[in-house]
């Protein structure tokens, strides 16, 4: 059958009032949708100006975010900063105002410095901070975020004892962190010395290196996201330090 015979039978086989039909059925669905979206934005932008007017609603808002291990500092950083909520896109307008972009550029300036952005490596959407080291970063910089923010964080942290709490669990939280992604490495590498032995081992011994080269080749098939948690450096450490606990 020709390219136009088939064509005209698609033709002939398509009821144009079904074609009615669905694209009214498409224009509901995009109109509820934007609806639902827009008000959506609207109840998150009342949130944020309820934030601006109550102190007890800001300090909330602040303390939520301050638990956090790391803030990506060009999205979230910038949102909290002017107390937008980060986890939603419609801020993302707000990340490139006139404080924003001067925040951005000083982060470029400053990206191999380690106490402001702990993986230069990677491209610089997806850069983190610590909150803490980000907000005093911004207090040297003289980048100052918008005052009911910067008078919430003056009182949330600028107390030692205040300061302490906030960092010592933060210090507690990285530590719980870090032994999920030592405990998921350990697991997976005692699964891979088991499914592929041979490759495992070098010179009629189980090498650390070997398991680790075999864990990157397979490591869909033995983490959730299929990424190793940790670098090829620290991997191939962790499972050499438990290899010599286990000879010992």
């Amino acid at each position: 059958m020709s390219q136009k015979d088939t064509k005209q039978r698609i033709n002939e086989s398509f009821d144009p009032g079904d074609t009615k039909t669905m694209i009214k059925a498409f224009t509901n669905m995009f109109k509820h949708l934007e609806e639902k979206g827009i008000n959506h934005r609207n109840k998150l932008l009342m949130e944020r100006e309820e934030r601006l007017k109550n102190e007890t609603a800001m300090a909330a808002f602040l303390e939520l975010w301050l638990k956090r291990e790391t803030w990506l500092l060009h999205s979230e950083a910038l949102a909290i900063c002017q107390a937008y909520e980060p986890r939603h896109s419609y801020n993302q307008a707000f990340t490139h105002n006139e404080w924003a972009q001067e925040v951005k550029s000083h982060i470029e300036a400053a990206r191999f410095n380690e106490n402001l952005v702990i993986n230069p490596q990677d491209k610089p959407t997806e850069w983190r901070g610590k909150p803490l080291n980000y907000i005093q970063w911004l207090k040297s910089q003289k980048l100052h975020p918008i005052k009911p923010v910067e008078d919430a964080l003056a009182k949330l942290i600028n107390t030692p004892d205040q300061l302490g709490q906030f960092t010592e669990n933060q210090k507690t939280r990285n530590t719980t962190h870090h032994a999920h992604k030592r405990e998921a490495i350990l697991k997976a590498a005692l699964a891979i010395a088991t499914d592929y032995r041979e490759q495992c081992t070098h010179n009629g011994k189980v090498s650390a290196s070997a398991i680790a080269r075999v864990m990157e080749e397979k490591s869909p098939l033995y983490f959730e996201d299929g990424i190793i948690p940790l670098s090829t450096e620290k991997t191939v450490k962790i499972i050499r330090d438990a290899l010599k606990t286990t000879k010992s």
